[in-house]
């Protein structure tokens, strides 16, 4: 089961206000919960009306009033224009969850449209919205541009910040996170920079495949598990870097197996107390 995250302010846009009770279940409980990992969905009668409890529902009677946040696509297929976006920010290439993505993208002839962006009309509320957003990211290059001229210089740091948070999001079992002033305060981002000063992006990307690894491999025990990427950036690329042998440290210690030398010294000595040779 794919898990999807939810935009809690989808209640507060114009135009969802204005879909009847069960227009706005068959949006978020049918297209957004049933659409493939691209935002694709495959018009489904029964599936429709086994989900509502209803019968013959008009779902094509949605579209129109969705203000262009779904498109008919000339195969019949539905697309969530957005989906891709709110899922897992900007694809790359260079992440290897988003290359099962682009390609599913680029076999529906949505490769170039989604990474372009999609312009369309957009009510005050989401205007005001996108103005916010301006205003985080203007904050989030001020932060990042008095760092860089300050005493440890990174590269372009922004930009490869935002490509490990793709990363980051392209793994279903990590906590989502996005790159706001509020989410990556000034001391995060110093954090940040100093890792892509320290590590290539090749190492970065590698030290959070681990990550995502051992938190699903039940022979492993996470430690320390980190609550956001800031955090993670901060700290963790260290420690589950392919340098510090991460599946060594936190793999399991099976009772009476995977002593320590120290330990296993120890009950040398008190074998031998016991034998008397001491």
């Amino acid at each position: 089961m794919a898990d999807r995250f939810f935009d809690t302010e989808l209640c507060e846009k114009e135009w969802y206000h204005n879909l009847t009770a069960l227009e706005r279940c068959f949006f978020r409980d049918v297209l957004l919960s049933k659409c493939d990992c691209v935002g694709v969905w495959t018009p489904n009668q029964a599936q429709t009306d086994y989900i509502l409890g209803t019968t013959s529902f008009d779902f094509r009677a949605v579209v129109k009033k969705c203000n262009g946040n779904i498109e008919v696509l000339e195969s019949g297929k539905w697309f969530i224009v957005d989906f891709c976006d709110f899922q897992y920010g900007e694809l790359t290439e260079k992440c290897p969850p988003h290359r099962k993505y682009i390609a599913l993208l680029k076999k529906y002839g949505l490769y170039d449209r989604v990474m372009k962006g999609y312009q369309k009309g957009i009510s005050t509320l989401q205007e005001e919205e996108e103005e916010e957003e301006e205003e985080e990211e203007e904050d989030i290059s001020s932060l990042n541009t008095s760092y860089i001229n300050s005493s440890n210089p990174v590269t372009n740091g922004s930009n490869r910040i935002n490509m490990h948070i793709a990363s980051w999001n392209g793994y279903e079992n990590l906590p989502h996170f996005r790159f706001t002033s509020i989410n990556m305060k000034p001391d995060d981002l110093g954090a940040a920079l100093r890792t892509l000063g320290a590590y290539s992006d090749g190492e970065i990307f590698q030290a959070i495949t681990n990550y995502s690894k051992i938190k699903d491999d039940i022979d492993m025990e996470l430690f320390p598990v980190y609550a956001t990427f800031a955090g993670f950036m901060a700290g963790g690329v260290e420690k589950y870097a392919d340098d510090a042998k991460p599946f060594e440290r936190c793999r399991k210690r099976k009772p009476g197996g995977d002593q320590t030398e120290a330990a296993r010294e120890k009950a040398r000595e008190e074998l031998a107390r016991l034998r008397g040779e001491t």
